[in-house]
């Protein structure tokens, strides 16, 4: 135990001085978005105990794991979708919030998950990209993804991706299902994700990676741009990608709340393949469902009422093992279903959706609880959150089954990331003596050209950063320091770079090779073909069914959740 925490827990007093000091450095720094892969910054003056993070106060039972809040998701569900409309790619030239809101969306979901992961030194990184548009209609501006990270305190060299899309077509409104509701389950594990490392006291073992990626719909461009460029050099490292995909119509939700009808499904899919690591992630979404199931019924979600047949409430359990048969595991081929874990899986990365695709045609048919004419209109002007709560229960108010269904995604994907198979978690009696040392993204590594190195993931949660030294070995007997570096291998080879970072309570090296080529991998995007010519999707044949209230409301300017 440090002097520090010895201090904290004798004299009680000095709390508040630490709460307010911590505050002061905290609203310093809000409201200051980079505008370049400039990273932004939260970090404490000390680690404050569970305590002190008051915007972060553990679940009310004690969980296994991080346990994810259905109405914290729901409500940030709620607010993007009905502020941030029409995130066409490429096309938000300052327009407004409810005619491109593009722009408004990164900024709010930034921010959030900023301040949900507050006290684990959370960085922001914008990487914008070129887009072209759609076929028939060249966009007006560059594309752009967001990653937000955590540096891993036992392996930060290895990185988990979490990621999903944010970017809508052309006639979508509120994109609520595909894919707000990746965007949503993102924040909302994060947030169970810290809760649970602050009240036990621990840091995640690798480092994890949370990405809204942008132009999905025009053929998942930011993903691939992301994989060929801005992580090119560190695809060795990844370990597994997790992709949020448009989730809400599924287990355990019945279609429009009527217990005749039977749960939907949730489809789980990992990409198939025989290698180790592919194997490995498969064994391991086998069995997760099983223990999120468990810790759903812990935290009291035991039964669900549905309509029954002669006008009264029925009431059905639910998140029992024998329905566990709603959760299909189907390992799929790469490109089915497509979004943004393909080009992951070109680079034969492990990689898992979590999500509804009862709509396309290269998934065995998981669902025959939902009429086929009414599978949900993912991204159209149908796609909206009042639609998917009357899927939920007849009516467009907020429906427990939706924010349950929306929840389990979170949950599963919490799992593995605590699992320490796969993510894993580390105890204080384990942390380094020193600082956590973390590396960012490293892009194509070809010789002759510059390459940007950077520490920004780096910390210590007892000191200010500005306290800690950066020395870097290029592994070519050239060395440099400070916290952004660029350097220039003369030669094609692979190299070890190493990173050493210190202060006064001591050093810690992390180290990754560095494959340099002049053939950097490359991996050609053959869904971008199929991007509709304008951005439309034709959905004149869909007719809702019958729903209480308004299915298509107008933007909202209410005021974010709070806490």
């Amino acid at each position: 135990m440090s002097i520090l925490q010895k201090l904290w827990q004798d004299k009680r007093w000095i709390a508040s001085l630490l709460i307010l000091l911590s505050t002061i450095m905290l609203m310093s720094g809000a409201g200051n978005r980079p505008t370049t892969t400039q990273a932004q910054h939260y970090t404490p003056l000390v680690s404050l105990p569970q305590a002190a993070l008051v915007s972060h106060l553990p679940p009310p039972v004690t969980t296994a794991f991080p346990a994810v809040d259905p109405d914290y998701l729901y409500e940030q569900l709620d607010y993007m979708t009905s502020h941030f409309w029409r995130r066409e790619s490429g096309y938000d030239t300052n327009l407004p919030s409810g005619v491109n809101g593009s722009d408004e969306f990164t900024t709010y979901w930034a921010q959030e998950m900023l301040k949900n992961l507050q006290g684990f030194d959370a960085q922001e990184t914008v990487l914008p990209f070129s887009d072209n548009g759609w076929q028939m209609r060249p966009a007006k501006t560059p594309g752009q993804n967001i990653e937000v990270t955590i540096p891993g305190a036992l392996h930060p060299d290895q990185v988990i991706i979490i990621g999903s899309h944010y970017d809508g077509m052309s006639d979508s409104s509120q994109s609520a299902y595909d894919d707000t509701s990746g965007c949503a389950a993102e924040l909302a594990a994060a947030r169970a994700l810290a809760q649970y490392w602050s009240a036990n006291h621990v840091y995640p073992a690798l480092t994890i990676r949370f990405i809204i990626f942008d132009a999905e719909e025009q053929g998942q461009v930011g993903s691939y741009a992301y994989v060929n460029s801005a992580i090119n050099g560190d695809l060795a490292n990844v370990v597994a990608m997790i992709n949020e995909e448009q989730m809400g119509i599924n287990y355990p939700l019945r279609f429009l709340g009527k217990d005749a009808n039977g749960p939907l499904a949730l489809d789980i899919m990992p990409t198939a393949g025989t290698t180790p690591a592919k194997a490995h992630l498969l064994n391991l979404v086998q069995k997760m469902v099983a223990p999120v199931f468990q810790e759903m019924q812990t935290l009291g979600y035991t039964s669900l009422a549905y309509h029954g047949q002669n006008g009264q409430d029925v009431s059905e359990p639910i998140f029992t093992q024998d329905q566990a048969r709603y959760l299909p595991i189907v390992p799929m081929k790469i490109g089915a279903p497509s979004s943004d874990d393909v080009p992951f899986g070109y680079a034969n990365i492990p990689n898992l959706t979590i999500g509804d695709y009862t709509w396309d045609t290269d998934i065995p048919a998981t669902d025959p609880n939902l009429p086929q004419q009414y599978v949900f209109p993912n991204d159209t002007t149908w796609d909206t959150l009042q639609l998917m709560n009357g899927y939920a229960s007849g009516s467009t108010g907020p429906a427990p089954a939706l924010k349950l269904a929306l929840a389990l995604p979170a949950m599963l994907t919490d799992w593995l990331l605590a699992n320490s198979d796969l993510g894993g978690l580390v105890p204080p009696s384990s942390l380094p003596a020193g600082p956590i040392s973390a590396l960012g993204d490293i892009g194509c590594a070809e010789p002759g050209q510059p390459l940007a190195f950077d520490a920004q993931a780096a910390f210590d949660p007892r000191l200010a950063r500005n306290l800690l030294r950066y020395h870097w070995d290029f592994g070519d007997d050239q060395q440099a320091d400070g916290l952004e570096v660029q350097h220039i291998y003369s030669t094609a080879g692979t190299y070890t770079l190493t990173l050493t970072v210190s202060d006064r309570f001591g050093i810690s090296s992390v180290s990754k090779l560095v494959q340099v080529t002049s053939s950097p991998p490359q991996y050609a995007n053959g869904s971008i073909q199929y991007a509709a010519p304008y951005g439309s999707l034709d959905n004149t044949t869909y007719e809702p069914p019958p729903i209480s209230g308004d299915i298509n409301p107008s933007v909202s300017t209410d005021p974010p959740p709070t806490d």
